[in-house]
């Protein structure tokens, strides 16, 4: 019978050389390969660097790529010792416990700071659509940058004190 040629990556730490702080400072997480075949066999491949968000935001259609890169590039510079991972299948940026997340949709992207967070910001969330936690930015409409630089920044305040 013919192989499948399916790949599965799965999460290992440590890899050889690199402690989680090294993988952390990269904002990679590591990956061991295995390849399955149809007979049942299983063959392990070597271990490579996967930056998961990249990924994430290349399988994104073309035009919400640069608002999701950009929405990464906000977070980090206002979170940069954050840990940059997946969870829930969304970017997530975590210190301490997950500061955000964010996500995107057919027809906007979802921002997941906390419904603490959503009470704080309130009165400058009117005009967007709100739930227990989350935030949908249209991809009809700008995004405000500021807006999440602020969430992000007031999020941080309330991790580290």
């Amino acid at each position: 019978m013919t192989p499948y040629g399916v790949k599965l990556y799965v999460p290992v730490t440590p890899v050889a050389g690199k402690s989680q702080d090294d993988a952390r400072d990269s904002q990679l997480l590591y990956y061991k390969c295995w390849s399955f075949e149809y007979s049942g066999a299983v063959q392990e491949n070597e271990v490579s660097k996967v930056s998961v968000v990249d990924d994430y935001i290349a399988d994104q259609e073309l035009e919400v790529q640069p608002l999701l890169q950009a929405i990464r590039e906000t977070i980090l510079a206002n979170a940069p010792d954050a840990l940059e991972k997946l969870s829930w299948r969304m970017p997530t940026y975590w210190q301490s416990e997950n500061l955000i997340h964010f996500a995107a949709f057919s027809k906007h992207i979802g921002l997941y700071p906390g419904a603490k967070a959503i009470i704080h910001f309130a009165d400058r969330l009117e005009g967007y659509k709100t739930s227990k936690g989350a935030i949908q930015l249209p991809l009809s409409k700008p995004i405000d940058y500021k807006l999440i630089t602020d969430i992000v920044r007031w999020r941080l305040e309330q991790v580290t004190g």
